[in-house]
């Protein structure tokens, strides 16, 4: 994390960070959704559930 980021966070540079970026495709596999997130990671637990149906 960079100074910019780190301000914004309000937490000195080099603080760790969790960094999750995401693209979500449709049936053809085409982008339809990109998601770029940076947070504390004193802050936050971070669970993910991925399902696909069949």
């Amino acid at each position: 994390m960079g100074p910019r980021e780190a301000a914004l966070l309000g937490v000195p540079p080099q603080f760790p960070a969790l960094l999750v970026e995401r693209v979500t495709r449709d049936i053809r596999g085409r982008a339809v959704e990109r998601a770029v997130s940076l947070n504390r990671a004193d802050r936050y637990d971070y669970r993910l559930t991925i399902s696909r149906e069949r």
